[in-house]
Parts: C-alpha cells; structure tokens; sequence
C-alpha cells in the first residue's frame, strides 16, 4: 500500500499509518515504507536495506544489463515474486527511469 505515492504523499502517508496502527510499534528512525515485518524468524521489524546482496561489477557487462540492487529494487522484486508464486496480478507503476522494467525482466530471468 502506498507505493504509487510522491515523496511528499508518502511522508503523510508515513504519519497517518504511523498514528492510526500504534501497536503496530513502528521502529521511529525512518518510514514504514522502509521496514518489513519478519514473520518466520525474529518477530521484529526490519530494514529493507539490511536484504540487499553487495553489487558487484562486471567489467564486461553491457550497460543495459547492470542491476544495481537497493532497497527499492530488493522490496519491489520481493513483492513481484510473491505475487507471482501465488498467481497474482501484478502492475508496476512509477516515473520513468526507476527501474519498472529493469526489476521485472531481473525477476523473470532468474
């Protein structure tokens, strides 16, 4: 939820979820859009950030094929694949350049 909002709709969105789902106990440091609930191990939010596998270049890549793996393309991926191992409908929406197309064909390539 939220993920089709602008920077400044989602800091709205950041206090609004926060203030409405107080028991949800939201670590303060940064935005829900930031953190994922670990279920299966620890019961405890974490960062998307602490998920994502180190780049490593390859001097003889093209370009087009360089997938620079953040927070952002590491959260997307994974609601991507989990949509699709449960035969869900998935649509990407975001300004050109964020890498829409990029994460999918990654995704479906792995």
């Amino acid at each position: 939820m939220g993920a089709g909002l602008d920077e400044k709709s989602k800091d709205f969105f950041d206090s609004l979820v926060k203030e409405l789902f107080k028991t949800a106990s939201f670590p303060p440091a940064l935005t829900v859009f930031d953190y994922y609930y670990d279920l299966k191990k620890e019961k405890t939010w974490k960062e998307w950030q602490t998920r994502v596998e180190k780049f490593e270049y390859v001097r003889d890549s093209s370009y087009f094929d360089l997938m620079v793996p953040t927070a952002d393309t590491y959260k997307h991926r994974y609601c991507l694949e989990t949509l699709l191992n449960i035969g869900k409908n998935v649509f990407f929406t975001g300004l050109t350049g964020v890498g829409k197309s990029a994460t999918i064909t990654n995704s479906l390539i792995i």
